[in-house]
């Protein structure tokens, strides 16, 4: 919305990548790395292939689409699912173990996913009965509650526009 621009997300990301690859180049190269250093392996090109479409141009134009339909605030949500595919991910192909301790972080996440994704959840109801209103910051008293989806896109919870 700030950009006030014509282009769609993924049309502004094509034009902007390239400039942010060039910066990425310049400073590797002004901090001393070289590219005659780099060894071409069938398996390096491989990774590089996967690295620039699916987690780069897939993963971009998914994002910025899912921002427009679901508003950035729900959008960035996303980025807690992305440590257990990355764990899933290497428990499967590259067989690594998963830690006890890692699955219940991802047990928390899901938690929260639940708690946050429920349409009867209200931060008040967790406060004991002798806590009213005006003893609590605007941020909680003024925020939409969850099933008010048109409040939750235009303005994130706890802002307020006065």
């Amino acid at each position: 919305r700030r950009a006030n621009s014509d282009l769609s997300s993924p049309v502004r990301i094509a034009w902007g990548l390239p400039f942010a690859a060039a910066l990425c180049h310049l400073l590797a190269w002004s901090g001393g790395e070289s590219a005659a250093a780099i060894t071409w392996s069938a398996e390096a090109v491989l990774a590089l292939g996967y690295v620039s479409i699916f987690a780069g141009v897939i993963a971009y134009i998914a994002y910025f689409g899912l921002i427009d339909t679901a508003g950035a605030i729900r959008a960035n949500l996303i980025f807690y699912v992305v440590p257990v595919v990355s764990t899933l991910g290497g428990w499967a192909l590259l067989g690594e173990t998963i830690d006890a301790l890692a699955i219940a972080g991802f047990l928390t996440i899901f938690a929260g996913f639940a708690v946050l994704g429920s349409a009867s959840f209200d931060v008040r109801s967790l406060l004991p009965d002798v806590v009213t209103d005006s003893m609590l910051p605007d941020a909680i008293t003024d925020a939409p509650l969850p099933d008010d989806e048109s409040a939750v896109r235009e303005e994130p919870r706890g802002y307020r526009s006065d």
